[in-house]
């Protein structure tokens, strides 16, 4: 039950940083913090994506184990 919490959660939190992406993409970056948000959007989205898929991987693991 917590993996399928986490898993939506994640999910919500992935559907915001692709939405900033997306609105980062149409902006023209002149100023250096705005390079430096972006780049830390960017890792989010890829720290957050191995999150979800670490989580993921432990859902069918355990489920496979309770299978056997």
């Amino acid at each position: 039950m917590i993996y399928i919490l986490l898993f939506i959660l994640l999910l919500i939190n992935l559907f915001f940083i692709v939405n900033s992406i997306i609105w980062l993409k149409d902006k023209h970056m002149i100023n250096i913090n705005d390079i430096i948000v972006k780049y830390i959007i960017y890792f989010d989205f890829c720290i957050y994506t191995l999150i979800l898929l670490f989580l993921v991987y432990l859902y069918f693991n355990n489920l496979a184990i309770k299978i056997l």
